[in-house]
């Protein structure tokens, strides 16, 4: 990687063989994982990590960098705006802040090429309004013409400390999926719509979907709450993209286009990647910019962000048994 290069993830096009692009995608997990931004942040812990010699090397690389990246756990189990900056962070928060927007976590980056579906993700606080904004800038600025433009969200119940934020676009709202709805009548002003509910005492195991009457561009416009696979916690990214694919066809060869928030671009790509591989589709991601946002997001939120990446590498290696390792 040359001195001041973004290094962003990256999957061969739906065009190539399925292994052509396993081994592609694993190649470019491998860079962005084996990067000087990541061996200084590693460094700066006062860890270091073995150089790799082979493939079998970089599987062992992928696995020792998985061990030491749950010290950037900050949360502990406890939700994203909970996470706090340590001594070490602290110390020195516009060096972690420069390695990470070389890892790609900061900058906000235009989609590339044509887009068949845009998909916002839910969010927190004021995320949900900030996506739908994107997504909309995507088609009018961005010269997207996408066929549908699906928000995925959870029931997760709204925390006290997001309602300033939360009532600011969707005042009373109580779960994200009715914040994210409330978002997307405001951007595209939309305001008839038909919903097929599905409701379970457990809220983690609710859902919903939401069909606008009100197109934008000619997309048609959805709104889908995904149930958990797991009754015990909320529904996480991986089940909003199966509850997706669950309803909606999407082609091989079709494009989709992620909307989130800078820090979450390199995990969230990469939790699809399982999903567009076996579906022969093509995954895009882009962020919001959140450098200005309040309360401000520290270089920890940043580090726990970088943690998830690297968990999400883990994982396709371990999923992908092929020569690459």
């Amino acid at each position: 990687m040359q001195n001041g290069t973004i290094l962003r993830i990256t999957c061969p096009g739906a065009g190539f063989p399925k292994e052509d692009r396993i081994r592609g995608l694993l190649e470019s997990c491998f860079d962005w994982a084996y990067s000087e931004p990541m061996r200084r942040l590693v460094g700066s812990f006062g860890a270091s990590i073995g150089s790799c010699r082979g493939k079998s090397g970089r599987a062992d690389y992928i696995r020792e960098l998985h061990d030491f990246a749950s010290r950037w756990d900050y949360r502990n189990g406890r939700e994203r705006w909970a996470v706090e900056d340590d001594g070490i962070v602290t110390d020195d928060p516009g060096f972690v802040m420069e390695q990470v927007k070389l890892l790609g976590l900061v900058d906000a980056v235009p989609p590339k090429g044509d887009i068949d579906h845009i998909i916002p993700l839910g969010g927190a606080r004021s995320s949900n309004h900030i996506r739908c904004l994107m997504a909309k800038k995507a088609i009018d600025e961005y010269g997207c013409m996408p066929k549908t433009l699906v928000a995925l969200s959870g029931t997760r119940p709204i925390n006290e400390i997001e309602r300033p934020y939360i009532d600011e676009y969707a005042k009373g709202a109580q779960t994200e999926y009715e914040a994210i709805c409330a978002a997307l009548e405001k951007v595209f002003g939309l305001d008839t719509y038909t919903e097929k509910t599905d409701i379970n005492e457990n809220i983690n195991l609710c859902s919903a979907v939401r069909k606008y009457d009100g197109k934008y561009g000619g997309s048609e416009i959805f709104s889908l709450a995904a149930p958990s696979s797991d009754p015990g916690r909320r529904a996480d990214s991986y089940d909003t993209f199966e509850y997706m694919l669950k309803h909606f066809k999407i082609g091989a060869g079709s494009r989709l286009l992620l909307v989130t928030s800078t820090i979450y671009v390199p995990f969230q790509y990469l939790k699809f990647m399982k999903m567009a591989i076996a579906g022969g589709f093509e995954v895009d991601c882009i962020g919001t910019d959140i450098s200005g946002a309040a309360p401000p997001v520290g270089p920890a939120s940043y580090l726990q962000e970088v943690k998830a990446a690297v968990d999400a590498i883990f994982e396709l290696y371990r999923y992908y048994q092929t020569d690459i390792m």
